[in-house]
């Protein structure tokens, strides 16, 4: 969700991120901090405002972004085999269904 939230915007403050993706900003760190250890990602210290911190993909992020990308498109179509247009907007419609039972708790 990481790598998605960069690739569609590709510099983002860490807060904007965290938002982005739904988490709380020090599970983000945590994650932010194995992507780069692992050369996922760069940050660094946003210009106008030195509290900010940008984070944005390297090339090896972009690359796996790209990898992960296909894997689910091809999960995705594996799933549907079998699924006409109507049964996958029965399912579009139950699973909203669901949703909303959850939010109403």
């Amino acid at each position: 969700m990481i790598l998605n939230a960069l690739k569609s915007e590709s510099r983002r403050t860490q807060l904007e991120l965290a938002r982005a993706v739904g988490i709380e900003g020090p599970t983000l760190t945590r994650h932010l901090d194995g992507m780069e250890q692992a050369g996922l990602v760069r940050r660094q210290r946003s210009t106008p405002d030195r509290r900010a911190v940008q984070v944005e993909l390297t090339r090896k992020g972009n690359t796996l972004h790209g990898r992960l990308l296909k894997a689910v498109i091809s999960f995705n179509q594996q799933l549907r085999t079998g699924l006409t247009s109507e049964d996958e907007q029965t399912l579009r419609t139950l699973l909203h269904q669901l949703e909303t039972n959850v939010d109403q708790q």
